[in-house]
């Protein structure tokens, strides 16, 4: 808001100065987890502040009465910088904006549509090692906003699309867009990079389906994974290479979502479960990922992961893992391998469904050693709601052993409400369902999947629907009376 005002004033502001970092720090914190694939991976270091628009910076009034408030922060030799709010509340029609002081990138505006339950926010970071945060509030509301920053992120490698050296995780990684079958891309579109502890570290993370199949944006990713608050992790989408083993300029870390609430983890099997705050926009085209909570050993697998915090690569192997007590072993992968911020990726068997999370391994583009996966199947039951999937991944407690991927914007433009107009037997079932119809009239019988694709229809006077040749998982039947209202309801093919 401020680049459009006259009074070059308003551009005159202070900066709040950070150490910044030396050589030997920077050399000490990245050897102090060399090669350690059982924790994110570190990418910069925190410094802790307590700076809001009462004690810091400089407000500018305008002759209608809004008002911006404007503070730099200055870290020297940070190739980028994050800002943390601790609290963060704005009323609507408050802006807030954070850019650096050439003007080349610009994150915001953000709004009160930003605000959630846990009052805070994680950002992304904004290239250079000085950035402005700025926060613009109409008169009508005044005094209405609360903002207090309690971190900045300092990054001492490489974070922005546009700087980026090629090929930061190791050679022998091969892109995901290099997948050829329509499928995989799907299973890899639900995959993630999150940045957690406040901004310095990169994990991996799945997009992750439920059997209600109402499209909830539930993130699956590794118990170590949580370090720092959540609701201030950032979760970056469709980071991928522009092309398969493409040298040229990488996709923007633009499509992010910030903020994620924990809802069930467990140390011992290490794996978290979190919902994020929002959806992903539906033109992502982000899929959220099948699963599989059978002990059987596949017959492949592949690994989709972010290693070193770079773009979206895929690791393959031809043969099935080993099955240990808790964990899948790839005692060597066909091609690709997993590396430190690999954590917290996921295993897909062949039909494209999770079946494990990366928890430590060995390999490497120099030595290529075995990599460990906690087991699907062993995080599913535990003593407590907020210590297994079950309960969350199976709300209606349908026992489904495996289901598939679903787009979720598909699945909320398409979500059924539960009716008595008609009454079906058995449910679940496994080839014919009965049916019985309460309404006066049916006009057509549709049967349709959870994203809401037509896959058959009935003649209208049925009172047995045929199921066969359809895959175990959960359809909606819908019947439309000679009003055009519809009636669904959820069966399961077992």
């Amino acid at each position: 808001m401020s680049w459009t005002l006259d009074d070059a004033n308003a551009l005159e502001l202070s900066y709040h100065q950070l150490p910044g970092l030396q050589s030997d720090e920077i050399e000490a914190l990245e050897e102090a987890e060399l090669g350690r694939k059982d924790l994110p991976f570190r990418f910069a270091k925190n410094f802790d502040v307590f700076l809001n628009p009462q004690n810091s910076g400089r407000w500018t009034h305008l002759k209608n009465g809004d008002r911006i408030w404007m503070l730099g922060v200055s870290s020297p030799g940070a190739l980028a910088i994050s800002i943390t709010f601790n609290e963060f509340e704005l009323p609507a029609g408050a802006k807030l904006f954070i850019y650096n002081t050439d003007r080349t990138e610009v994150l915001g505006a953000l709004s009160n549509e930003n605000n959630n339950v846990a009052r805070s926010l994680g950002t992304t970071h904004i290239s250079g090692e000085q950035v402005i945060v700025e926060y613009y509030e109409p008169f009508a509301v005044r005094g209405q906003g609360n903002l207090n920053i309690n971190a900045i992120s300092h990054a001492f490698r490489f974070v922005n699309a546009e700087v980026r050296v090629f090929g930061s995780s190791g050679q022998c990684n091969v892109d995901v867009d290099c997948i050829s079958g329509e499928d995989e891309k799907f299973a890899a579109s639900s995959v993630v990079l999150i940045t957690v502890g406040n901004g310095t570290r990169w994990a991996t993370g799945t997009m992750i389906n439920n059997t209600s199949g109402n499209g909830k944006p539930y993130l699956l990713t590794s118990n170590s994974s949580l370090l720092g608050n959540p609701a201030n992790w950032v979760i970056y989408f469709n980071y991928n290479s522009v092309s398969c083993q493409s040298e040229e300029k990488f996709s923007p870390l633009g499509r992010s979502v910030s903020g994620a609430t924990l809802v069930s983890s467990d140390a011992h099997n290490n794996f978290a479960l979190l919902e994020l705050n929002s959806l992903p926009p539906q033109e992502w085209a982000v899929h959220l990922a099948g699963w599989n909570r059978n002990a059987e050993l596949p017959q492949n697998a592949r690994c989709i992961h972010h290693p070193g915090g770079d773009v979206k690569k895929s690791s393959f192997t031809d043969h099935s893992p080993q099955q240990l007590a808790d964990v899948w072993v790839v005692s060597t992968w066909t091609e690709g391998v997993t590396e430190p911020g690999s954590v917290g990726a996921p295993i897909i068997d062949e039909a494209q469904r999770v079946f494990g999370i990366l928890v430590d391994g060995t390999s490497s583009c120099d030595l290529y050693g075995a990599d460990a996966f906690v087991r699907f199947d062993r995080c599913w039951d535990g003593e407590l709601k907020n210590g297994r999937l079950k309960d969350w991944l199976d709300p209606g407690n349908t026992g489904l052993t495996s289901i598939g991927a679903i787009f979720p914007a598909e699945a909320y433009l398409n979500e059924y409400v539960q009716v008595n107009a008609f009454t079906l037997y058995p449910n679940p079932a496994q080839s014919n369902v009965g049916l019985i119809i309460n309404v006066e009239t049916a006009r057509n019988i549709e049967l349709h999947d959870i994203s809401g694709r037509i896959l058959r229809n009935y003649p209208y006077n049925s009172n047995v629907l045929d199921l066969q040749g359809l895959q175990s998982g959960i359809y909606i039947i819908s019947i439309y009376d000679l009003q055009g209202n519809r009636h669904s309801s959820r069966i399961i093919k077992e």
